[in-house]
């Protein structure tokens, strides 16, 4: 039984799009508890990259193309994804120079935290040319055409809460198996 688990777990593992396996960001490390996962495969476009992001990442939870809202989580992302270039949530294409969520819970809702490229040319420069977020590789923001450039994007994946006392049956249950399937194999 262990061995056929441990091969369906490879398995599902070995066939994901992903670079790497998702991240979480644990609250025990001031983080949010959302997981985080990279793409494999580029789409043309932001519009591309939010469809996509909507395939589950971790069964059971809600993907969306990733919402960066503060320092503490752009930190995370710029650590974790550093020399990927990749798309996230952000465009400012309704009002020129108003950054707003394109996706996830934020959606339309205005960035406060922008950390644009300020290396070879301040960002952002594109003007009402360049509406969507692009991350470089270093971590900083640069303002993009939302369909002339191929790039990764940036997955965001939330659990749903699972209430206490389910927590605890969920554990009883799994208990329960082991020992019956101890008490099998004796």
């Amino acid at each position: 039984m262990f061995k056929k688990l441990t091969a369906l777990s490879l398995f599902c593992v070995a066939s994901t799009s992903a670079i790497a396996a998702p991240v979480q960001w644990e609250t025990s490390a001031g983080g949010n508890g959302h997981w985080y996962e990279m793409s494999t495969v580029p789409v043309m476009g932001q519009d591309a990259a939010a469809a996509a992001a909507g395939d589950v990442i971790v069964p059971g939870a809600t993907s969306y193309l990733a919402t960066i809202s503060d320092a503490a989580e752009w930190a995370f992302m710029a650590a974790t994804f550093a020399g990927y270039n990749f798309w996230i949530s952000g465009s400012d294409e309704a009002t020129e120079g108003t950054w707003l969520f394109t996706s996830g819970p934020e959606a339309g809702t205005v960035m406060s935290y922008l950390p644009w490229n300020s290396v070879g040319s301040t960002e952002p420069n594109g003007g009402t040319g360049e509406n969507y977020l692009q991350v470089f590789g270093t971590g900083f923001y640069n303002d993009r055409e939302g369909d002339d450039k191929t790039l990764l994007y940036l997955v965001e994946a939330e659990m749903p809460s699972v209430p206490l006392p389910a927590t605890g049956l969920l554990l009883a249950g799994a208990v329960g198996a082991a020992g019956a399937l101890r008490r099998r194999k004796a």
